[in-house]
């Protein structure tokens, strides 16, 4: 009987371990959203979530480590007109300094689309991650 009562604990126990590991998973994707979450589009928050739980170990620690965007410092960037090159469009970034903005058309433009366009390279680099 001993026996017995030994192996249905040690079943449970091996049971309850991938739900532990889960519930730790839906922890840590609590916690990115709670911090970086205003740094993805609204609308895309779902499947935010849904990208993070279906990682593996080492490519979720990566996805979370990695350098996304602030929308409101990217704003500033987008001010002085150096926002391309943190968003990696270098080759624009340099056509836009060298044209001055496009004479400021460009500049202003980039100015509306700022937070868009960071949203969107947070989105793309989070589901880089497989």
């Amino acid at each position: 009987m001993k026996k017995v009562v030994v192996a249905i604990l040690l079943v449970a126990m091996l049971l309850a371990l991938p739900l532990t590991a889960l519930a730790s998973r839906t922890e840590d994707v609590n916690a990115f959203m709670a911090s970086k979450g205003e740094w993805f589009d609204s609308t895309k928050t779902d499947a935010v979530k849904k990208q993070l739980s279906g990682l593996g170990d080492t490519a979720f620690k990566s996805a979370i480590a990695a350098e996304y965007r602030d929308p409101d410092t990217m704003l500033i960037w987008a001010i002085l007109g150096i926002d391309r090159f943190f968003l990696d469009d270098i080759a624009l970034g340099v056509l836009k300094v060298i044209t001055a903005g496009g004479l400021g058309i460009w500049w202003i433009i980039d100015l509306i689309n700022i937070k868009d366009r960071t949203h969107e390279y947070n989105y793309n680099l989070l589901f880089s991650f497989k």
